[in-house]
């Protein structure tokens, strides 16, 4: 390099310092940002029910006779890390109104891995529904098809630290017994979709409205 070419860089580099090193510390933190968000930070996990049989849903009384199985697929996506999840629990909930809830085994999943999980929901709790829920529950057992929402609420541990991940799964299930409802083979895959909001409350009715009042569940 020629010494004039030396000599004006160096008079260039000298009366823009302030401007080379925000540059510079702004491109450390482009780096920086960007590492963090691939790898430091694992994208959201995908849970997918793979499986689902309700070989019972009969109201006698008060009282919610249901047999629920479920297979939950739950899907590493990240191409680096393992992911590590502990208090696994899921929720079923039908009218706006949960019914049943079991907790799953905590499990360490490898990158890009799929982990099967099996849940058995089974009870008889006591509820009370609306009117409305029972117009709805009634059509339903008529068509021997049934509108319940599944929750999968786990921790989730995201480079350091562990997260309460949700996910809202809505399934058409058809009874077992009914003549209409297909053969296990033919489940559809339903994808869940992942919220980052808590867990939704059951329904609470008015205080004026105490004859529709709200639903007991002593699972």
């Amino acid at each position: 390099m020629k010494p004039e070419h030396k000599e004006a860089l160096l008079k260039f580099v000298t009366t823009n310092k302030r401007i080379l090193a925000l540059v510079g510390v702004g491109l450390l933190l482009l780096v920086s940002c960007i590492f963090v968000f691939l790898y430091a930070i694992p994208p959201r996990p995908s849970v997918t029910i793979t499986n689902a049989s309700l070989t019972q849903f009969k109201l006698i009384g008060n009282n919610l006779n249901y047999n629920l199985t479920l297979d939950l697929a739950v899907y590493n996506t990240n191409k680096k890390k393992a992911m590590q999840y502990k208090s696994v629990q899921v929720v079923a909930e039908y009218a706006n109104q949960y019914f049943a809830t079991s907790s799953l085994p905590p499990f360490r999943q490898s990158h890009q891995n799929t982990t099967i999980l099996h849940g058995n929901l089974q009870g008889q709790p006591s509820m009370r529904f609306w009117d409305s829920d029972l117009v709805q529950f009634k059509a339903e057992s008529a068509a021997g098809v049934y509108s319940i929402d599944v929750e999968a609420t786990m921790k989730v541990k995201e480079y350091v630290k562990f997260y309460k991940r949700n996910w809202i799964c809505k399934l058409k299930i058809p009874l077992s017994s009914s003549e209409a409802s297909p053969s296990p083979s033919s489940f559809r895959d339903v994808n869940c979709k992942a919220e980052k909001h808590k867990r939704r409350k059951p329904r609470v009715p008015r205080k004026k409205t105490s004859r529709k009042t709200m639903v007991r569940i002593n699972v």
